[in-house]
């Protein structure tokens, strides 16, 4: 099933404080494919960061803000007024706000809704689609409408474009890794400072990269934490190619969500550590899978305990060898192709009548 150029998808996705910009940097993944294949693409969102604002516009999206979230009522009345007037059939949203009141209403204007969803947080989902890329997301007892099609599994993890076209490093892993600190948008519990602070305790000699992102709450405090250690690490300026980066690394220490999956599918090995307690179910179960290891959540954290373990991560080169053949098993980069031909074959002879 192909997309028709006149086909339009709007996608509803936000940054809410405290979890960064993962909601919608995985949206843009669905979003390049969309476009890629023809179709139009209506992005609704109330961040205010201007890079990310940027970066939606530069991947030619229309764009449209909203000051309130859901459930200000502005919100829903804005993406009916959107979808309705723009010839919307397919909306997708991607939130832990949007309810099941938000998708009655886009659903009874005649939309076909699909939910992304990382954990269950909800007594009852009822989109036309619900797509969840946790491994054991089946067991995590979502009740869902008869008519709700569940897609569960890594092998809907939605992967940007610029991750798909780039090539995979093939280098063996040597003593000395270089490694990535990235802990997405805004770090608000500073574990960047953390993981620093636990690489100059254990002396490590090898290469460190710290990749800052767009809302980064700490960046001043680290810069001078960095400055008064004399520590040899690179601070990388925010790019919109964050594969660019993947491939010069050799192991990634960062928090869940999307990067994870992104750090899979290139075969990085990873030491990950929740920063929400959302990030939780999914990281474990990466870690049973041997995808990578998981550090526990940082609000509970022994640092002395921690930085034991990011040592031990660390010096095993035959450990990390055979976490990147699991994660290159485990994600495949087709996430977004099967979510537009399940979203295409939902809608396909529905009458879309909007009221």
């Amino acid at each position: 099933m192909k997309i028709s150029a006149a086909s339009a998808v709007l996608i509803r996705a936000d940054t809410p404080t405290g979890l960064g910009s993962g909601h919608i940097l995985r949206m843009i993944a669905l979003g390049q494919a969309w476009r890629s294949n023809g179709g139009r693409v209506i992005f609704v969102t109330n961040t205010v960061s201007e890079v990310l604002l940027s970066r939606l516009h530069n991947e030619g999206f229309e764009v449209h803000r909203t000051i309130g979230a859901h459930p200000a009522r502005e919100d829903i009345e804005k993406t009916l007024y959107l979808g309705q007037t723009c010839a919307v059939r397919h909306i997708v949203l991607d939130g832990y706000h949007f309810d099941r009141v938000y998708v009655q209403h886009l659903r009874g204007a005649g939309f076909c809704v699909a939910m992304v969803e990382d954990i269950n947080q909800q007594d009852f989902y009822e989109p036309d689609i619900l797509l969840v890329p946790a491994p054991d997301a089946k067991n995590y007892g979502f009740c869902t409408a008869p008519w709700t099609k569940k897609l569960f599994g890594p092998e809907y993890a939605l992967i940007r474009k610029e991750f798909l076209q780039a090539k995979k490093p093939q280098r063996l892993l040597g003593p000395s890794p270089h490694v990535l600190v990235s802990f997405g948008g805004e770090d608000t519990p500073n574990a960047t400072g953390l993981v620093l602070q636990s690489l100059m305790t254990i002396g490590w000699l090898g290469r460190v990269s710290v990749a800052l992102g767009v809302l980064n709450l700490h960046r001043k405090r680290l810069m001078e934490f960095l400055h008064n250690n004399m520590l040899d690490i690179e601070i990388l300026p925010f790019q919109d190619n964050m594969a660019d980066i993947f491939g010069e690394v050799d192991i990634l220490v960062g928090a869940g969500g999307g990067t994870c999956w992104e750090a899979c599918f290139f075969g990085v090995p990873s030491f990950c550590l929740a920063i929400s307690k959302n990030q939780e179910p999914v990281l474990e179960s990466l870690s049973k899978l041997k995808a990578l290891v998981y550090g526990g959540n940082i609000l509970t954290l022994n640092k002395k305990e921690f930085t034991l373990q990011l040592q031990k991560f660390l010096q095993c080169p035959s450990d990390l060898q055979a976490m990147r053949e699991h994660a290159l098993q485990l994600v495949d980069g087709k996430g977004v192709e099967r979510f537009i031909y399940e979203m295409l074959r939902n809608s396909y002879g529905k009458e879309i009548c909007h009221s």
